[in-house]
């Protein structure tokens, strides 16, 4: 299945952009799907409401860890404090763009964080995330607190993409589009496999192979035992995941449990959104 070219279903990567480090990371993984694609490369910056609620209070201030002095925080100055890091995301996407000879969009959502983001999935091919940045950190410019080898290229040996592959419907397209970013970045394939009998997981296995046999990655198979995100954490981690695939449609995000996954694992997700599929069959 190695000839398998998404690009001829996606129009566009779309990733989540802020001011965190982990974003960085994130547009990276974005970048180098939609090059091997050679599809549209798309930023989003989310401007978190509640940003703008916080500075209208009235003790809202802001500490500036070098001077350690405080300053009052106002609607109209956070306002122009996220167009400025808007700015800066959109200069930030064009120079990765350019890098990897892809063309570019930028576009700006405001509201509460995480069901933008949830209708941000249901509007593009791929949406790729990562932790959004806390208030706290919003308000603490330079002291995020995540170590550098987070948001570096991972250098280390045997590194991966994961994806979750089940029984849901259309959970092969997230297992292609792995392939093809494997492909792109020289890293092995972990395949988190989430069948809850032995008989469903041998089934699994044996479709996988069939999916995977012929392309040059390795390839690796974990078994998800449960649905819990401390699993799901675990099996990255041990993996030395770059990236995490997983369908729209599956539990992990139609059931809300990305967001303490996200909390847990600075890891960007990639979403593959589930209409893609269908759009296929076509």
């Amino acid at each position: 299945m190695n000839t398998f070219n998404a690009g001829s279903l996606f129009r566009r990567i779309a990733v989540a952009l802020d001011d965190s480090m982990q974003s960085s990371q994130a547009l990276q993984t974005a970048a180098e799907l939609a090059a091997s694609l050679q599809v549209e490369l798309e930023g989003i910056f989310f401007e978190d409401i509640n940003l703008i609620h916080l500075a209208e209070l009235p003790f809202a201030r802001e500490i500036r860890p070098a001077s350690m002095t405080e300053e009052t925080v106002s609607a109209q100055r956070m306002e122009q404090e996220l167009r400025s890091q808007a700015h800066q995301q959109q200069k930030k996407l064009e120079l990765v763009a350019h890098e990897k000879g892809i063309s570019c969009s930028f576009r700006i959502r405001r509201g509460q964080i995480r069901s933008e983001l949830m209708a941000a999935v249901a509007e593009v091919d791929v949406l790729t995330l990562c932790r959004p940045a806390r208030l706290s950190e919003k308000f603490k410019r330079g002291t995020i607190g995540f170590p550098l080898s987070t948001v570096l290229p991972m250098q280390k040996a045997n590194t991966s993409v994961s994806v979750i592959f089940g029984s849901a419907q259309n959970e092969k397209m997230a297992l292609m589009v792995a392939v093809q970013l494997a492909g792109r970045l020289d890293v092995e394939i972990r395949v988190l496999v989430t069948g809850d009998s032995d008989a469903e997981i041998d089934d699994l296995l044996r479709e996988a192979d069939t999916i995977l046999g012929t392309q040059k990655q390795q390839v690796s198979y974990i078994h998800l035992p449960g649905k819990q995100i401390s699993d799901l954490v675990i099996a990255t981690a041990s993996s030395n995941s770059r990236v995490l695939l997983v369908n729209s449609n599956n539990s992990i995000v139609a059931g809300g449990q990305l967001w303490p996954y996200l909390e847990q694992l600075s890891l960007p997700v990639l979403i593959i959104r589930e209409q893609t599929a269908k759009t296929s069959n076509a």
